[in-house]
């Protein structure tokens, strides 16, 4: 994720330096060659060359290792003597964390010295020197020295390594000498991370239209002389809200194409999206494959906005209420990111919670705490070690309070060997799923930015999404009516006792199944098809309700217990003695009203019995009886 940001972060750089090129030009044409240029758009092979080999002279400052020469008792010299501790009392382990930051450093030295060599190259040829006048050090120093500044900064921001005021303010979070320990705990609990993030969403506010935002306080400043800024920092602001509004019509164009998928507002049609393969955030190809693009943060946070708009704008034009739609889901895909997941994770956690303080307090201190415990490495392993995906069930007979053990199981799945209340997932059709063969496990777990999923629509999840479509635009009252699936929650009881682990598997798994089988079998079905949009989804709801009922018979049965289900009894009876599916029995129970009385009378009962096909005498007759004993 970190090369893989960088890489996207390092081209979108230099597509605004091509621009920040050209504005400089015409600015410098305008003004007579007045105008101080900073960059220039061709630059030779030998100057760029001359300029990468420049770059080891500058490395520590490009890199911010200048932090050494800081005077003592500041924070990055504390930080300095901290990268030196040994962490990890196992070699492995130790060895493990070293060659990860090893890793990340250098990712980072890779990028940045591409960076640096253009902005330098661009900055030397732009003032008229050569590359052999910087190889043997003929520039000016002044001249010189003012490349290589005007480079770092390049360098810096595009690998989000630059000091600015937001990632000051954000660094200090919890930190410092009059932080108690509780502060500290809880922010470093829910953001370990903090001076990177930051940047990261400087730069996507920068490249971004928002960015003109950025540009007139610039301009303002420039012409009144305050805060040292100067036409080159308009010019370079400029740019990058160009670059960034490019990527934002980009955003809006794939979407068009169908190849981009943002996020639903809308919880429910969210969680179906998922079910069905779809992805948040995600690139979604032809031929149903769907890869997650919010690693690419900053350069996604436009082009989801641009996606944003379009799914907001596509049925009623564009309009104040849509840009704001657009506008408000700039930060989704940063708050979703890896190293922001604390935040998000602590947020959702406490969304229902009754204690919301002391859950959230919590749950930071359970993630402080397992930080040290965890390690990305062994939770690499440990998932690729996984047939199917995992979650955690929230044992709500345990004495751990319920809140709490999310936050252990979470810890449990990055450790091999130690699994919490780690089980398959099931889902809302009662199936697991698969993470594909060893070699898919190695990719999407080591190598991977993203992850990969294969949309999956077919004729049930069709007609579910359009009966939910229907329901939105006032088909039917959506308040006491649900046809989208959803899983069971953990708190689910049945005869008044909560399911253990074992017992949550068979219900989701009997209660999706059933749902299922019965809707694929009905969405076919003549009858259903001449019903109106209100019978269809009161026909589906009731559905979802059967298959509650069977899943906790099949619980209860497995207790040795009975169960009751005053609506539904009937239907599963005729099933088990008779073999009448729910739809034959669900129409029997719903006939028609042939005699135009306003209720149901015995003629329509036997009048849907006489209609339903492929019903043997037996069952017939079974049927005449239950009408009879009404």
């Amino acid at each position: 994720r970190n090369s893989g940001g960088n890489a996207v972060m390092g081209v979108t750089a230099k597509a605004k330096n091509e621009r920040r090129a050209g504005i400089e030009h015409l600015a410098s044409a305008v003004t007579g060659g007045k105008y101080e240029r900073t960059t220039s758009m061709f630059v030779s092979a030998e100057l760029r060359k001359a300029a990468r080999e420049d770059f080891n002279k500058v490395r520590d400052a490009a890199l911010g290792e200048s932090k050494y020469m800081d005077a003592p008792g500041s924070t990055q010299i504390q930080r300095s003597i901290n990268d030196k501790r040994q962490i990890f009392s196992i070699p492995v382990l130790e060895a493990y964390r070293k060659a990860t930051n090893w890793a990340m450093e250098h990712g980072d030295v890779i990028f940045s010295r591409a960076t640096y060599a253009d902005a330098l190259a661009g900055y030397i040829k732009a003032h008229g020197f050569t590359a052999e006048q910087l190889s043997n050090g003929t520039i000016p120093a002044n001249t010189l020295d003012k490349a290589r500044l005007f480079a770092i900064k390049e360098a810096q921001e595009a690998t989000f390594r630059d000091t600015n005021g937001v990632s000051k303010s954000v660094s200090s979070i919890g930190r410092g000498p009059n932080a108690g320990p509780v502060t500290k705990i809880v922010s470093e609990g829910i953001l370990p991370f903090r001076k990177t993030n930051a940047n990261v969403a400087v730069r996507a506010e920068e490249y971004s239209p928002l960015g003109v935002l950025n540009t007139v306080v610039k301009t303002v400043q420039a012409v009144k002389g305050r805060g040292n800024v100067t036409g080159n920092d308009v010019i370079n602001s400029l740019s990058k809200t160009l670059t960034g509004s490019s990527l934002f019509y980009l955003g809006w164009a794939l979407a068009k194409s169908g190849l981009l998928r943002g996020k639903d507002d809308d919880e429910q049609q969210e969680a179906f999206d998922k079910l069905n393969g779809h992805q948040d955030y995600s690139l979604e190809l032809p031929d149903g494959t769907s890869y997650t693009m919010d690693w690419m943060t900053p350069a996604a946070m436009p082009i989801f906005m641009g996606a944003q708009l379009f799914n907001v704008s596509d049925a009623n034009g564009i309009d104040l209420k849509a840009i704001e739609s657009a506008l408000s889901s700039i930060g989704d895909p940063l708050i979703e990111m890896s190293m922001l997941s604390g935040v998000n994770d602590a947020l959702s956690n406490i969304k229902y919670s009754d204690n919301n303080i002391v859950q959230f307090l919590a749950n930071a201190s359970v993630s402080y705490l397992t930080q040290g415990l965890t390690n990305t490495l062994l939770g690499q392993v440990e998932r690729t070690a996984e047939t199917t995906r995992q979650t955690t069930f929230t044992d709500r007979n345990s004495e751990m309070p319920a809140w709490l053990q999310p936050a252990i199981g979470k810890a449990s799945a990055k450790t091999p060997g130690v699994d919490y209340n780690q089980r398959d997932y099931i889902d809302a059709w009662g199936r697991t799923q698969s993470t594909g063969d060893v070699s898919q496990r190695i990719f999407q777990n080591f190598f991977s930015p993203g992850y990969t999923s294969t949309v999956k629509d077919d004729a049930v999840s069709s007609e579910l999404q359009r009966l939910y479509d229907a329901g939105k635009n006032g088909a039917y009252d959506t308040s006491n009516i649900n046809v989208l699936p959803q899983r069971a929650a953990t708190s689910v009881k049945v005869n008044d006792e909560y399911l253990s682990g074992d017992e949550y598997e068979k219900y989701q798994t009997t209660k999706g199944k059933t749902s299922y089988d019965i809707l694929k079998n009905i969405i076919s079905d003549s009858s259903y098809k001449g019903m109106s949009d209100e019978e269809k989804a009161s026909t589906v709801s009731d559905a979802y309700k059967y298959a509650n009922a069977v899943a906790a018979k099949t619980v209860a049965d497995k207790r040795g217990e009975g169960y009751s289900s005053e609506t539904w009894d009937k239907y599963i009876t005729a099933e088990k003695d008779q073999g009448i599916d729910w739809w034959t029995y669900y129409q029997f129970r719903h006939p028609a009203d042939v005699d135009n009385s306003g209720t149901k009378t015995n003629a329509d009962y036997y009048a849907a019995i006489k209609s339903l096909a492929g019903l043997s005498n037996s069952q017939k007759n079974y049927m005449r009886k239950v009408v009879k004993g009404k």
